[in-house]
């Protein structure tokens, strides 16, 4: 079946990017096949496209695509590690994401980097640098993006039951199971929040504006 995945990959794309949701959903279902079914450089070539979806522009489109990484990071994390490069290559374009897929992305990205190896087993270090610059910019639309992220990991990081974060039909597809979580899980998820709240208290003028929306989101998250 190997010589079709080719073309089904081209028809997931063509369904993907339609207007009507039920045809995002068949797209959807169909790279989630490939996916699951195809080994190796298929599976690389169905997260190029769900990172390419997810920058296009398109707000259905974008929200399919992070909830299906979600997804698939979540139910096949130790298929999806391999392929982080990729899935970063999406924080490039962060300021064209909404704050839900900004949710959506750290949520993925942290249930990536709580199940690599053992000789990464704490938040990767990539995304400690790239959330601490955004929380730490002068720009309140990027410090507000960076507060956002790393709430959405903090609670990833501490979560032991993942359907939460999925999906109705997403959870009727996902085995049963809790999600271990280390101490160091938890404590790099503190660690991230205790961060939020120094670079917020040490603001004046917009300080007293981020400081609440913090609060708002955490309480919302939590």
């Amino acid at each position: 079946m190997k010589e079709y995945c080719s073309s089904i990959l081209s028809t997931a794309t063509m369904f993907f990017q339609c207007t009507e949701a039920a045809c995002i959903k068949y797209g959807e279902a169909l790279f989630q096949a490939v996916f699951q079914s195809y080994p190796g450089a298929y599976r690389q070539e169905v997260v190029s496209s769900i990172v390419t979806h997810a920058g296009s522009g398109s707000a259905g489109e974008g929200t399919a695509a992070l909830n299906l990484l979600k997804f698939l990071t979540i139910q096949e994390p130790s298929n999806v590690a391999p392929f982080l490069p990729f899935v970063k290559g999406i924080l490039d374009f962060v300021d064209c994401l909404s704050n839900l897929h900004i949710k959506i992305l750290f949520q993925a990205l942290s249930f990536i980097a709580v199940n690599q190896t053992d000789a990464h087993t704490h938040i990767d270090d990539e995304l400690h640098i790239c959330l601490r610059k955004m929380i730490c910019s002068p720009n309140l639309k990027r410090k507000k993006q960076g507060i956002l992220g790393c709430v959405s990991m903090a609670c990833a990081l501490s979560i032991t039951d993942p359907s939460s974060l999925l999906l109705p039909e997403q959870i009727r597809c996902l085995p049963q199971f809790p999600v271990a979580r280390s101490e160091e899980h938890v404590k790099c998820g503190i660690s991230l929040l205790s961060t939020v709240m120094s670079c917020c208290s040490r603001m004046s003028g917009h300080g007293q504006e981020v400081l609440p929306w913090f609060y708002d989101e955490i309480s919302s998250q939590i």
